[in-house]
C-alpha cells in the first residue's frame, strides 16, 4: 500500500521543539512494521487545526487523494489532523470517497474496520469538545482580567521603545484615546477650527 503522513503543528515556537521530529517517526515507524510504502509527507507548521483554519498540506492532501496517488493517510494523533469534528468527518468522507483510508498511530485508530469508525467519531467529537472548553475558559479568564483593568492579550512595544532597545509595553487603550483627543488633528485630516 502506498501511505503518506500528515505532520502539523500549532504554533511557530512549536517548530522548534520536537513535536515534528516525533510525529514523522511514530508514523514512519507504523508504515515500516505494516511494510507500507512511503509515498510523502504533508506538512502544516504553525497553523492551528481549528474549523476556520486554511491548511496548505492538508489541501493539498485532500486533492492528491483525489488524484489517487496514495492509499492510506497515517497520522500521529488524530488531533493533529482535526480538532473540529464537522471538519474531521467531512475530511475522512472525502477520503472515503477516494478510497483511501486513515489511520491515527496514538489512538490505534484504522478507518478500514467499522469499530475503528466508531472510535474516531467519539475522539474527533472529544477534541472538538476540547477546544471548545479551551475557547469559553480563555474568554473566561480575560473577562476576570477586564474587570480588574488589566492588559488583555499581546503586549505591544511602542516603535521607539524597539528602536532604543528597550521593551516597553505600548500605552492602555484609554491612554491612546486621550493622547489622540488632545494632540490636535492626525496627519492627513484638515483642522477643524
Amino acid at each position: 500500500m502506498r501511505a503518506v503522513i500528515y505532520i502539523r503543528v500549532s504554533t511557530e515556537e512549536q517548530l522548534e521543539g520536537h513535536s515534528l521530529d516525533a510525529q514523522r517517526t511514530t508514523t514512519r515507524a507504523l508504515l515500516t512494521d505494516r511494510q507500507w510504502d512511503f509515498a510523502g509527507e504533508y506538512l502544516d507548521a504553525g497553523i492551528s487545526a481549528k474549523s476556520d483554519s486554511y491548511r496548505p498540506a492538508l489541501a493539498q492532501l485532500l486533492e492528491d487523494a483525489g488524484r489517487g496517488r496514495f492509499d492510506v493517510v497515517v497520522v500521529d494523533k488524530i488531533d493533529r489532523f482535526y480538532r473540529h469534528l464537522k471538519g474531521l468527518l467531512m475530511a475522512l468522507d472525502t477520503l472515503q470517497e477516494c478510497n483511501v483510508t486513515f489511520v491515527s498511530v496514538q489512538e490505534k485508530i484504522d478507518l478500514s474496520t467499522p469499530w475503528g469508525k466508531l472510535t474516531m467519531t467519539v475522539l474527533g467529537m472529544l477534541a472538538e469538545i476540547y477546544i471548545d472548553n479551551l475557547r469559553y475558559e480563555t474568554r473566561k479568564g480575560k473577562m476576570a482580567r477586564a474587570r480588574k483593568g488589566l492588559w488583555n492579550g499581546t503586549p505591544k512595544v511602542s516603535p521607539w521603545a524597539t528602536a532604543m532597545g528597550c521593551a516597553r509595553p505600548a500605552p492602555t487603550a484609554t491612554a491612546r484615546t486621550t493622547a489622540r483627543s488632545t494632540a490636535g488633528p492626525t496627519a492627513g485630516t484638515a483642522a477643524s477650527w
